[in-house]
């Protein structure tokens, strides 16, 4: 989980947790320090690492009673079993990101698609979507944080109230998906909050209310639909990623590889990895990372 403080643990990750030493095969001191990734082993040495791996990893899901547990160490050996030493992708297998995903919808191109009552709603609307993208912008966006946070608050407020205005399917669609985009908005706004690097210079003063926040948002985003959107994967992510279902999330990110681009995935894969603390193959995808030249791009 996130190093903030501690936090309620569920009752699954309590079972997860104990047996999480079958997963630690030894320390990574490499990442820890910032230096270079040490070479990958030899591809014998990682296929024996993985045939015993997978032995306890099937130890640990026959002795968890929990099925959250269960489906977390089930994850893992799914991405392992699909694991071949030095066989990963590297950025050079990625082609430009998918170009049919949705993008965040131009509520101005809505102006006389919602009922005429409506009309101030929307002007509201179209001017806290402004606001919010000035301050999210990608160069601005970790120094802004709170009045993200508050202002896709009231952002979201009025979009909510705009659900159910539109003239005709086509308008709900937009409204729908601008709905899904500043919650998605807010609540990475909020999980920012949590990165080292913010912290240092933004502490958290209550970090339980803003687990209880992020979480809160989180779920009204999910309600949005009825599976997980590629838009937002990487949100679900890193919310898999907090509450140490780091198998659920490799799956997660490998499921939608198409749709992110080639850095994040290099890096969220190799992060992953660093967490479940398999030497073998975080070494093979620390290297592919290092090797695309993208480790210092913004």
């Amino acid at each position: 989980m996130f190093p903030l403080e501690p936090r309620p643990r569920p009752s699954w990750l309590l079972v997860l947790s104990s047996a999480l030493a079958f997963s630690v095969t030894c320390p990574l001191a490499a990442v820890a320090s910032g230096a270079a990734a040490p070479p990958p082993a030899s591809a014998a040495d990682a296929s024996a690492w993985k045939l015993d791996q997978l032995k306890k990893i099937a130890a640990a899901r026959a002795a968890a009673d929990d099925p959250e547990a269960r489906r977390e160490w089930q994850a893992r050996a799914n991405w392992l079993r699909e694991w071949q030493p030095g066989e990963m992708k590297t950025l050079d297998d990625f082609s430009p990101a998918r170009d049919d995903l949705h993008t965040e919808p131009d509520l101005s191109v809505l102006r006389g698609e919602v009922v005429p009552s409506a009309a101030r709603l929307l002007d509201r609307a179209i001017a806290l979507q402004t606001e919010v993208h000035r301050l999210d912008a990608i160069d601005v966006r970790k120094t802004n944080l709170r009045k993200t946070v508050d202002v896709a608050a009231r952002w979201i407020s009025t979009l909510e109230q705009l659900s159910g205005k539109g003239v005709d399917a086509e308008a709900e669609a937009r409204l729908c998906w601008a709905l899904a985009f500043a919650r998605y908005r807010r609540a990475r706004a909020l999980a920012y909050h949590e990165l080292p690097n913010v912290l240092a210079e933004q502490p958290v003063d209550d970090p339980a209310a803003l687990d209880q926040k992020l979480r809160q948002v989180y779920r009204s985003l999910q309600r949005s639909f009825d599976e997980s959107q590629p838009e937002f994967v990487l949100l679900d992510v890193r919310m898999l990623r907090r509450d140490q279902r780091w198998g659920t999330a490799l799956q997660l990110l490998e499921r939608h590889r198409a749709t992110i681009r080639g850095k994040w995935y290099l890096k969220k894969r190799r992060d992953l990895l660093e967490k479940l603390g398999w030497q073998a193959p975080w070494q093979e995808a620390a290297a592919i990372y290092e090797a695309s030249g993208l480790a210092d791009d913004s």
